[in-house]
């Protein structure tokens, strides 16, 4: 695109590669919100081989983090596995990787769950207490990890703890006022809701949270 054509140039001008794997990862990004999966997958790649070429782990996790979810929301549940195992080599080697770990944990339990490998899956719930022992969960990247562990345990039929780690994310989410984090917190709690057979109430969630995902223009949750 001309947007990445100035970007390229003016980093070739300074020597730096890093803000045009950046601008591929929002673009990849971007393109799978809006359910785009070959143009998200196209610029993640991109992204991930800068963020190699650079020696970026850390950025390389995140971008695999964004590609082990294209991957899982097409239903390729074993390339999605793939992505998160080599996601998860790429940030061991960064220096600060909480944050990109919080992203692979989540995406990781999300696919667990669809390929219903709860043994896996329940590793990283194990591995998700260890980031709360150590007090590493931030306010932005935890949630989707907080929502993933709330599914996971409602898949359980343990309600209790569903609903613990829904409230653990609700007060992030009122912490950052986040519309988008707000949106996958009622999608949450909608499918524990109609899990526990309580449809009125479920029904009215997954409403207002597919009419926040439409106004966000995030196709791919629709």
């Amino acid at each position: 695109s001309r947007f990445i054509r100035a970007v390229s140039q003016q980093a070739d001008e300074l020597g730096d590669l890093r803000c045009v794997a950046v601008c591929h990862y929002a673009l990849g990004s971007i393109a799978f919100l809006r359910a785009d999966f070959d143009l998200a997958q196209e610029h993640l790649e991109k992204a991930r081989l800068l963020h190699y070429r650079i020696k970026a782990p850390v950025g390389e996790a995140y971008t695999l983090a964004r590609l082990a979810q294209v991957f899982t929301r097409q239903g390729d549940l074993d390339a999605g596995w793939q992505v998160v195992q080599d996601g998860l080599k790429s940030a061991r080697r960064g220096a600060v990787n909480d944050h990109a770990l919080m992203r692979l944990y989540a995406v990781a339990l999300q696919n667990r769950l669809a390929a219903a490998d709860l043994r896996s899956a329940a590793a990283f719930i194990l591995h998700l207490e260890e980031l709360e022992t150590r007090g590493s969960c931030c306010p932005s990247c935890s949630v989707p990890l907080y929502l993933e562990a709330a599914q996971f345990f409602a898949s359980q039929k343990d309600f209790s703890r569903a609903d613990n780690f829904c409230e653990k994310a609700r007060q992030f989410v009122d912490m950052t006022g986040n519309p988008i984090a707000q949106a996958h917190l009622d999608h949450c709690r909608s499918r524990i809701l109609f899990a526990r057979g309580q449809n009125a109430e479920a029904a009215e969630l997954a409403r207002i949270s597919r009419l926040a995902f439409t106004q966000l223009g995030h196709k791919v949750m629709l």
